[in-house]
């Protein structure tokens, strides 16, 4: 008796009733059909259906319990309750002879069960002594269904390893026997379902929100909802599909989206900063939507209010909306700040919270206005994430890439976006973002069109980073597919009228440089004022294929062909021209891309021709100038390189003759010196043996043979459109080009400023070319000092009638001239011309 008593005051004394206890073991003992009647907890909670293992395993351990004198759950030695009935039975009716100590005790037990997940045990506990769940404990105010509102998600743990969660049925039978305590706070101002809601418990939280929904609008003593503990229950990776749970609890309570804790944060700010990752993205898309779809009802607080204890009283929960002046309605959840002065999307970037979570934020329609605004030190939202120390490169893209035009903000100071990346060290791939946002032309564009407002990255790197940053200039101009784009971004202006390849660094400009090379390999320098409308020429540097690349061009010539059947006509002689390169001008040619344009015109056509050192011409007009013949030694040593010049010369020639090709336009600017020597040039326009050459392509090369004469009198000379080509021809052109180097000045003066045809006294000469003017060579070329050798050679050349020129070059080099010693070959035999049999009869 005595015993029993002291059970009942340590009862009291733990506010336990014992009445209800009785009460609840009355019910356990309740037949079936006064359980039907009793609708009380079947209206309030989910029905159960039975679980045979976890009901067997109770009974085995209350069996146990009664033939065990060591069990594992103590029980009072001094109680005496072991008569009939089942195990349970005798079990219950023995709890309420337990002492003080032996009930703190199973209270213990009870605890250290559920902390080590050994539910069946936990089970029997609550059977066997249903007044447990109205205990607490001493050190935290928690009741038993804290602990397995906590413990029984099986999410969490006091140790190393993870336990099952809790069994249905047991979360069932413990809120049955907890009625009072599931309203009880713990010391930390939290109730049951606060504890469900932080370890991610789903199905214990269901439950309580069922069996007491109110409490999803209670903050514990941290100003916290059970929506802000489920929130970051979120960042616990063992809790599996937690988005019901929110938006279960959202359900309940949709006024939490927009109440703060202690430190300011609404449920949004928690979810930005603890939940990252594409689950953070869906649950902030959760959470936007839910606030869009409540808008109207919603407000949002100024400041964060606390809960200064925890009270039991529930309407004392409500207050925190009680005064209106304490609200007030803001045009967006977005604008929101925390304590610390962060919204959402700053906390995102001091938390690094990632691009999908910021992705998500950006995406809301409230977020234009916000991202647009400045700080105190005229800073944009994008010059902030740069700032934020262990910024997250994915979260400054994200920016960019959904609000492009903040990389033309200067902060107060002037600073652009790219100047604060660069001097931060940022990665790369910022840079390149920031910068190919900011290019000044559009690179999805057709057009190139120069942007208003755009550029200033570009300039910055290629002017003001003192080449640390020309790896992204290269990476840059490596995307531009265009030839259009790139020369618009290497010619870019300032308002003083200076380009980017004038003012950029030395590694930057050569990169410029770089990339307007055509083809890889061709840098143009200028367009050449022989360009027409077939062909645009070019001067420009080749710095050869990939593979052997120099480090200085070679200059060249470019040339351009709008009409592809020209071109064709054009490479397709060139195509059978095989020679060493020593003896002609190496030429290239293809058809380029389309997106290779340049200039104003997309031209696919091209043909490549190496530029020489110097010309015959320059040098005979060099030498002219300086008035060599006066010297006699320096004339010599001249008159000694003409002759192995015009030797080689004639050697290209005979071969392209055998080849049965027509150079058909020989002068002086024909044959050029290059770093590998002499060599004969200007083949584009070479015509197959018997085939029409037209006269505009010989130009001052033209024979006799090419004028007629019109009119009544035939004295007005004409030239023909086209003559057959021949030999004749090219020996014609070659003792022409020998007379004028030799003798130093033309065969017949030109009118200047007049096209050959229209000069008609330069035609009536040619035409009516005769044997006084043959005469005259002979005389002017001994004069010079050239020999009677020199002036027989060039006679022969220059006859009139083609069939009494030589035949061949192979005739023409095999005079005695290319043979004679130097002194021979400036002999002077007599005035008078010998002819042959055959010369004479011209």
């Amino acid at each position: 008796r005595e015993a029993i008593t002291s059970s009942r005051n340590m009862m009291r004394s733990l506010g336990v009733s014992v009445q209800n206890m009785k009460d609840r073991i009355t019910q356990t003992f309740m037949t079936e059909d006064e359980q039907e009647d009793d609708a009380g907890y079947e209206h309030s909670i989910h029905t159960e259906e039975s679980d045979p293992v976890y009901e067997q395993k109770i009974q085995m351990i209350a069996a146990a319990q009664i033939k065990s004198s060591n069990s594992v759950i103590d029980t009072d030695n001094q109680s005496d309750a072991s008569g009939g009935g089942d195990a349970l039975q005798q079990e219950r009716i023995g709890s309420l002879m337990m002492s003080p100590t032996v009930i703190s005790k199973r209270l213990n037990q009870a605890i250290t069960a559920v902390r080590l997940g050994q539910w069946d045990k936990v089970g029997y506990l609550i059977l066997a002594n249903p007044w447990l769940a109205e205990m607490t404990d001493v050190t935290s105010d928690q009741h038993l269904i804290h602990f397995l509102a906590y413990y029984g998600g099986g999410t969490v743990s006091d140790t190393n390893e993870l336990h099952d969660h809790a069994p249905k049925k047991l979360n069932a039978d413990l809120i049955k026997v907890s009625s009072t305590a599931i309203c009880k706070f713990d010391s930390f101002g939290n109730l049951p379902l606060h504890r469900a809601a932080e370890a991610g418990n789903i199905d214990m939280a269901n439950r309580l929100i069922k069996v007491f929904p109110g409490g999803a609008s209670v903050r514990n003593n941290d100003g916290q909802l059970p929506l802000h503990l489920a929130i970051l229950a979120c960042a616990n990776e063992m809790v599996k599909s937690p988005l019901p749970l929110v938006s279960n609890i959202i359900s309940c309570f949709s006024s939490g989206l927009t109440i703060t804790d202690n430190d300011g944060n609404l449920p949004l700010h928690l979810a930005v900063a603890y939940v990252p990752g594409d689950l953070g993205a869906r649950l902030l898309h959760l959470l936007l939507d839910e606030i869009e779809k409540h808008r109207s009802t919603l407000r949002f607080p100024q400041t964060a209010q606390t809960l200064k204890s925890s009270d039991e009283a529930l309407s004392d929960a409500y207050s925190i909306f009680d005064d209106d002046e304490k609200s007030v309605d803001e045009p967006s959840i977005l604008s929101v700040k925390n304590a610390l002065g962060w919204n959402p999307i700053t906390t995102a970037l001091n938390m690094a919270a990632g691009f999908e979570v910021l992705d998500a934020l950006l995406s809301h329609p409230d977020a234009e206005s916000l991202v647009h605004e400045r700080d105190e030190n005229g800073r944009s939202l994008l010059h902030l994430s740069m700032a934020v120390e262990n910024c997250e490169p994915s979260s400054i893209i994200s920016i960019v890439k959904s609000f492009p035009e903040l990389i033309t903000f200067a902060d107060e100071n002037g600073a652009l976006p790219i100047e604060i990346a660069c001097m931060r060290d940022l990665p790369s791939e910022v840079i390149v973002a920031i910068a190919l946002l900011d290019l000044p032309i559009d690179l999805d564009d057709d057009e190139v069109v120069v942007r208003e407002g755009f550029g200033g990255s570009w300039w910055y790197l290629n002017c003001d980073c003192d080449d640390n940053y020309v790896h992204v200039v290269c990476e840059i101009l490596g995307i531009c597919d265009d030839y259009k784009q790139k020369r618009a971004l290497c010619f870019l202006k300032d308002k003083q009228g200076n380009s980017i390849m004038t003012r950029a660094t030395p590694k930057c400009k050569h990169e410029l440089r770089k990339t307007l090379r055509f083809h890889g390999r061709y840098e143009f320098l200028g367009k050449l004022p022989s360009s027409n409308n077939e062909v645009k020429e070019f001067d420009a540097l080749d710095f050869g294929p990939e593979n052997e690349l120099r480090d200085e061009g070679r200059p060249v010539i470019v040339k351009y062909y709008e009409d592809d059947h020209v071109f064709d006509r054009i490479t397709r002689i060139l195509s059978r021209i095989r020679s060493n390169s020593d003896r002609f001008e190496d030429i290239q040619f293809f058809a380029a891309d389309k997106a290779d344009g340049i200039y104003d015109n997309v031209i696919e056509h091209c043909v490549i021709i190496e530029s020489p050192l110097l010309t015959l011409k320059s040098i005979v007009s060099s030498m002219a100038k300086q008035n060599y013949r006066t010297d006699h030694d320096r004339f010599e040593a001249y008159l000694e390189k003409i002759q192995k010049v015009f030797r080689k010369i004639g050697h290209s020639i005979s071969m392209l003759h055998r080849q049965s090709i027509i150079h058909g336009n020989l002068q002086l600017d024909s044959c050029g010196k290059f770093e590998d020597g002499w060599k004969l040039t200007g083949l584009i326009g070479c015509q197959m043996n018997g085939n029409p050459m037209a006269t505009a392509h010989m130009d001052a090369a033209v024979p006799p043979e090419v004028v007629t004469f019109k009119g009544a009198q035939r004295d007005t000379p004409q030239l023909l459109e086209s003559y057959p080509a021949s030999p004749a021809l090219d020996i014609w052109a070659f003792g022409k080009l020998l007379y004028e180097v030799f003798v130093g000045k033309p065969l017949i003066p030109r009118e200047s400023g007049k096209k050959m045809e229209d000069d008609k006294r330069y035609l009536h000469i040619l035409g009516g070319w005769s044997e006084e003017n043959l005469f005259q060579v002979v005389s002017n070329v001994e004069d010079s000092g050239n020999g009677t050798l020199a002036a027989d050679l060039i006679s022969h050349c220059l006859c009139k009638r083609p069939e009494l020129r030589p035949k061949s070059m192979e005739d023409v080099l095999s005079h005695p001239y290319w043979s004679a010693s130097p002194t021979q070959r400036r002999s002077t035999v007599g005035s008078a011309r010998k002819y042959n049999s055959s010369t004479t009869k011209q």
